[in-house]
């Protein structure tokens, strides 16, 4: 438990560093965030573009259940990560959505 409660301090820390947007800030249990790209941004693609650089997230879209829902949220788990590594990671993924221009 104490790992977990490590792991989530570092990353809500690596979020706030590097200007990511959490969706949501539950305080309780879980073992990820919810998370909110910019509105241009398809997490799907993200995601594709987060593996080939050893990062994964998973996309939201398929947690609004309808087939228009919104494509700029995900999730970003930290529960398998070790808290050495979330900084980094994190990194790239605010690198990675940078790279897509501006907001």
């Amino acid at each position: 438990a104490q790992a977990y409660k490590r792991r989530r301090a570092v990353m809500d820390q690596a979020i706030r560093d590097t200007g990511l947007t959490a969706a949501g800030r539950g305080t309780f249990g879980g073992s990820s965030f919810w998370m909110k790209a910019p509105e241009h941004i398809d997490t799907t693609e993200l995601a594709a573009n987060l593996e080939a650089k050893g990062v994964l997230i998973e996309p939201g879209n398929i947690f609004f259940g309808q087939e228009d829902g919104p494509k700029n949220y995900y999730r970003l788990a930290y529960s398998s990560v070790p808290a050495k590594n979330i900084a980094a990671g994190v990194k790239i993924i605010a690198d990675t959505i940078a790279e897509t221009g501006p907001t």
